[in-house]
């Protein structure tokens, strides 16, 4: 479980500060090459994922956590799931899923390392700079990672830019639709639907 959380370390990396933009942005990274989502039947969680990310919480006057709360987590846990179990993935909580999911929310505007591609070099999937595009993402930016379970290696990120306002992240609806406009880039389902 140290590799994934590594995995979801070096996913959240790939910000850097930089301004707001005007505009949402919806998007996804995949990496088709790592693994054949069309072969996956099962799903699990990342072991810290109910855990509240300490660095950067953005605290509302009245000392509520803003996004990173308890009960936000699992509205947008539980939206991820719905999604995934409508495209026919079970969730694994015994044993090695095929994939595992994690997700983050932005509590400030960012910059998203976005990649089209991969080249090889030396026998090495490496991204070629050619193929990288900074995405200015708003606060409230809710991100998804899929990551292959027998490789680690994330194989598709969802993201929308500034999704989840702070007046409707206790509003489960809202949160679901969030969930669900980020999952209309996934275009997968699990083998034997």
């Amino acid at each position: 479980m140290k590799k994934i959380t590594t995995l979801c370390v070096i996913g959240l990396s790939f910000f850097v500060s930089c301004g707001p933009s005007n505009t949402r942005e919806i998007g996804k990274n995949i990496d088709a090459d790592v693994t054949n989502l069309a072969d996956v039947k099962t799903y699990g969680w990342i072991t810290d994922v109910d855990k509240i990310p300490e660095a950067r919480v953005f605290v509302s006057p009245t000392g509520v956590y803003v996004y990173n709360n308890e009960s936000a987590r699992k509205r947008i846990k539980d939206a991820i799931e719905y999604e995934l179990n409508t495209r026919g993935y079970k969730m694994k909580s015994v044993g090695d899923p095929g994939m595992t999911v994690s997700f983050f929310i932005t509590e400030q505007a960012d910059t998203l390392r976005r990649t089209s591609g991969y080249v090889t070099i030396g026998g090495e999937a490496v991204v070629s700079n050619d193929d990288v595009e900074w995405v200015p993402v708003q606060p409230g930016t809710l991100i998804i990672n899929l990551n292959d379970n027998k490789t680690q290696k994330m194989v598709w990120q969802g993201f929308a830019s500034g999704i989840i306002a702070q007046e409707n992240i206790n509003n489960e609806q809202k949160i679901r639709e969030a969930v669900s406009s980020i999952f209309d880039q996934f275009n997968y389902e699990a083998k034997g639907k």
